[in-house]
C-alpha cells in the first residue's frame, strides 16, 4: 500500500499548480492584450478611410497660411488626450489587497484591481500591508491574519513601514519576523519602506520659477532650504540627500521647481532653467505612480512589464555618413525599451553607417530598410514608422544633436502634459554663419503651442500617425502633420529646451534661409559650435529600499 503524500509534498504541490497558473494567466493576458492593440487599430484605420472617402473632393492640406494660433499655457490633463495613451503598469493583470490607508500605495496601484475587507486575504494575488496599520485592525481581522500568515503556499506578501522601522504592534512584529525568516513564503516575500509619489495629473510643470528681484526667502526646515517669492515656492536647496522621502519635495521637483545641493543663483536664468529640468527628469525617473507600483510587483516575485513606453527613434537619410553620426548619439540614449529604425532613402548603407548600427548597445535593437528614392519624404517616413510598433515615434535628423536624455525627457513631456505631440518650441541652434549658437523662442517652453515644433524634436503617439500619417509631400511635412493632427483634436506640447542643438550649416539644407532668419529676435547663448552644453546632467537616482 502506498504512503499517503506528506504535507511538504502537499505543499509543493500546491506552489506548483500556483506557478503553473500564473505562467497560463500570463500568456493569457499577453495575448489578450496583443488581440485588443490589433483590434483598436483595425478600428481607427476603418475610420480614417471612411473620413477619407466623405472627403473627397475637398482639399486635405492648408494650402494658404493660416494666422498663427495663440499659445496658451499648460492645463492639466486634457481629458480629450487621454485615449492616446492608456497607463498600463503590468503585463499580467494582478488583483492587489492593499491598506487603503497609505496614500502612495493607493496612487501607485491606481491602475490595478484592488480588494479590501477580510475577504481580501482569500481574493488576492497580491497583498500589501503597512506596518502601522496591523496595530489598528479589529480583533477578528488580527486573527484571521495571523492565520493567513501561516497558510502553506499563501500569496506573496509585501509589508512595508512608512516610519522607519519601529515596530510596536505584536501582530506587527510577529509578522516582520516571519517574513524576515523566509520560512512557509513563496515568491520571495520582502519587508522595506516605501518611498512617496506624486501624481502627473496635478503636478505637471509650472513655467518660469525666476523670482522678482529681491524678493527671496529662504527657510530652512525638514533638512531642507526652502527658497520662496512670497507664497511661491521658487526653489530647493542645500537638502541633506533624503530627499526621496519628503513627498512635498518630489511634487515640487516634478513641476520644475529647481533643485540642486548648492546654493540657486537666480540671477542666471540659464543655470535656474537647468537646474529645473534636472529636478522634473529626477521625480519622472523615479517616483512615478506607474514605477513604484512596478517595483512592489517585482519585490513581490509578480511578473511586470517595464512600465515605461516603448519608442523607436526614426531615422530617414539620404546621407549615410552623417546618419552614421546620428546612430552614435542614439546609442547614448538613457530610455529604454528603445530601439532604432533607419531608411536610407535612394542611396545604400556605407561601411561607416554599417559600423555604427553594428555599435549601438544590446538593447537597442535596429530595423534597416532601403527606401526607394522616388517616393517623398513624407511616404520614406510613414514606411520606416510601419516597420516598428513602438508605442511612441520620435523624429531624428541626420545633422542635429541630441543629448543623452532627449528621448527620456520627451517620453515625460508626453506623460504630463497628455498631448499627442511634444517636441520643441524654445531651442538652442547653431549658425555656422556667423559661428554663433542662439536660444530661438524662449518664451515656448514648458507650455502648449499654437504652431509646430522643431521637426526635428518631433516625438509623437502611435495613435496619432495612424489617424493622419505624414503627407506624400518631398518637404514641410512636420508642419502639415501637426496641423492635420491638431485638426483631429491632437493638441501640441512644446517641452524644455535642453539636450538638443539645430544645425544650421551654410548649405546641405532642404529648406533654405538666410541666417538672420534665425538671428532675429534670438538670444546669444554661446559662440561657437558647443552643444555638449545643451546636455542637463542627471540628479543621483534615489534609492529603493527593499
Amino acid at each position: 500500500m502506498n504512503d499517503p503524500p506528506s504535507r511538504a509534498d502537499l505543499e509543493q504541490l500546491l506552489r506548483d499548480e500556483r506557478a503553473l497558473r500564473m505562467r497560463a494567466e500570463a500568456r493569457a493576458s499577453e495575448q489578450t492584450a496583443k488581440a485588443d492593440t490589433w483590434r483598436t487599430r483595425a478600428e481607427e484605420r476603418s475610420a480614417r478611410i471612411e473620413t477619407i472617402k466623405a472627403g473627397a473632393g475637398r482639399r486635405t492640406w492648408p494650402w494658404r497660411r493660416r494666422r498663427p494660433q495663440p499659445v496658451v499655457q499648460a492645463k492639466p490633463r486634457a481629458s480629450a488626450e487621454k485615449k492616446l495613451g492608456p497607463a498600463r503598469v503590468a503585463a499580467v493583470r494582478v488583483t492587489t489587497a492593499l491598506d487603503d490607508s497609505h496614500e502612495s500605495l493607493v496612487s501607485a496601484f491606481a491602475t490595478q484591481p484592488l480588494v479590501s475587507g477580510p475577504a481580501a486575504l482569500a481574493e488576492a494575488d497580491l497583498v500589501i500591508g503597512d506596518v502601522a496599520s496591523l496595530t489598528t485592525l479589529p480583533p477578528e481581522v488580527q486573527t484571521r491574519f495571523a492565520e493567513w500568515l501561516d497558510t502553506p503556499a499563501r500569496q506573496p506578501l509585501i509589508l512595508i513601514s512608512s516610519d522607519g522601522d519601529r515596530i510596536d504592534d505584536a501582530l506587527a512584529r510577529r509578522a516582520a519576523a516571519v517574513l524576515a525568516s523566509g520560512d512557509a513564503i513563496p515568491d520571495g516575500t520582502r519587508t522595506g519602506t516605501v518611498d512617496p509619489v506624486f501624481d502627473p495629473a496635478i503636478d505637471n510643470p509650472i513655467g518660469s520659477t525666476t523670482p522678482r528681484p529681491g524678493t527671496v526667502d529662504r527657510l530652512d526646515h525638514d533638512g531642507v532650504t526652502s527658497v520662496r517669492d512670497g507664497d511661491t515656492l521658487v526653489g530647493i536647496e542645500q537638502f541633506d540627500g533624503t530627499l526621496h522621502h519628503r513627498p512635498w519635495v518630489i511634487e515640487a521637483m516634478a513641476r520644475g521647481v529647481p533643485t540642486t545641493p548648492d546654493r540657486l543663483d537666480f540671477s542666471d536664468p540659464t543655470a535656474v532653467s537647468r537646474a529645473a529640468a534636472a529636478a522634473r527628469r529626477w521625480a519622472y525617473r523615479n517616483h512615478t505612480p506607474t514605477q513604484r507600483a512596478s517595483q512592489l510587483l517585482a519585490l513581490a516575485g509578480v511578473s511586470a512589464r517595464n512600465p515605461s513606453p516603448t519608442v523607436a527613434a526614426i531615422l530617414v537619410s539620404m546621407r549615410p555618413d552623417e546618419a552614421a553620426r546620428a546612430i552614435t548619439m542614439l546609442a547614448t540614449q538613457t530610455h529604454r525599451p528603445f530601439s532604432v529604425v533607419v531608411g536610407m532613402h535612394g542611396v545604400s548603407a556605407t561601411p561607416m553607417l554599417r559600423d555604427a548600427v553594428g555599435r549601438l548597445p544590446a538593447d537597442i535593437p535596429v530595423t534597416s530598410l532601403e527606401i526607394p528614392g522616388d517616393l517623398t519624404l513624407g511616404e520614406a517616413l510613414n514606411r520606416a514608422i510601419a516597420a516598428s510598433s513602438a508605442e511612441i515615434l520620435a523624429k531624428i535628423d541626420d545633422d542635429d544633436y541630441y543629448g543623452p536624455s532627449h528621448i527620456e525627457d520627451g517620453v515625460h513631456a508626453l506623460e504630463y502634459s497628455a498631448v499627442g505631440i511634444v517636441g520643441k518650441g524654445a531651442q538652442f541652434t547653431y549658425v555656422e554663419e556667423p559661428d554663433v549658437t542662439v536660444l530661438r523662442r524662449k518664451r515656448e517652453e514648458e507650455t502648449l503651442l499654437g504652431g509646430s515644433p522643431t521637426g526635428a524634436t518631433m516625438m509623437f503617439r502611435r495613435a496619432v500617425w495612424e489617424r493622419v500619417g505624414f503627407p506624400h509631400r518631398p518637404r514641410q511635412v512636420d508642419v502639415l502633420f501637426t496641423a492635420a493632427a491638431r485638426r483631429n483634436g491632437v493638441a501640441v506640447y512644446g517641452n524644455s529646451r535642453w539636450e538638443f542643438c539645430y544645425v544650421r550649416k551654410s548649405a546641405g539644407h532642404t529648406w533654405t534661409a538666410d541666417p538672420t532668419t534665425f538671428l532675429t529676435g534670438s538670444d546669444t547663448a554661446w559662440t561657437g559650435f558647443q552643444p555638449e552644453r545643451t546636455v542637463v546632467p542627471s540628479l543621483p537616482d534615489s534609492h529603493w529600499n527593499a
